[in-house]
């Protein structure tokens, strides 16, 4: 979520506050860096889901790499990350991230995940900045810098082609779970 990917949707920069200096921003601005920075999270995290699912046969266990990078990316690795994505609950996290994931990697061809994005910041936008919101989407999800084709090269160039160890989940009732249901739904 760097600037590059802010300035793909309209924005300078990526919004650098914290919670003190939030008070000072409007609420629709507020809500709409929420909802953005909340779908930039849950379009990496089911590119990411697409990836573990194709290299099954590389993986260790797709489930547990899957879980494990879910629970970095909710509970971090000290200090929980679910609050700076303004998520009131850890279960609230873990609800609308699995809801999100699924509609990101049912959409068939991974490309219409432009279409899921538009659709689920439509909430957010005026109704004179749909067509532009339309055009970011494809920027967003199915152009050249993409984060849907970023992320798998990303993972592809950190892992390469050996066998891919999963590691060992602190939490593996909650998100063994959650990443065999996400895992299924990309089959589906």
């Amino acid at each position: 979520m760097d600037d590059l990917t802010w300035r793909l949707v309209g924005f300078r920069r990526r919004p650098r506050r914290g919670p003190f200096f939030d008070r000072f921003v409007s609420s629709e601005r507020l809500e709409r860096e929420t909802t953005l920075t909340r779908e930039f999270l849950w379009l990496a995290l089911a590119a990411m889901t697409r990836w573990v699912f194709h290299r099954s046969a590389q993986v260790e266990s797709p489930a547990l790499l899957l879980g494990r990078i879910l629970e970095l990316s909710i509970d971090g690795l000290s200090d929980p990350l679910w609050p700076v994505f303004r998520f009131k609950t850890r279960e609230e996290a873990l609800s609308l991230t699995s809801n999100a994931i699924v509609a990101y990697v049912v959409a068939k061809p991974a490309d219409q995940g432009a279409g899921v994005f538009h659709h689920r910041i439509s909430p957010i936008l005026d109704d004179r900045e749909h067509g532009v919101w339309l055009a970011r989407s494809v920027m967003l999800c199915a152009g050249p810098q993409s984060v849907l084709s970023g992320a798998g090269l990303a993972l592809d160039s950190v892992v390469g082609p050996g066998q891919i160890a999963a590691p060992s989940l602190s939490d593996e009732r909650l998100y063994s779970p959650l990443a065999q249901k996400l895992l299924a739904a990309v089959s589906s």
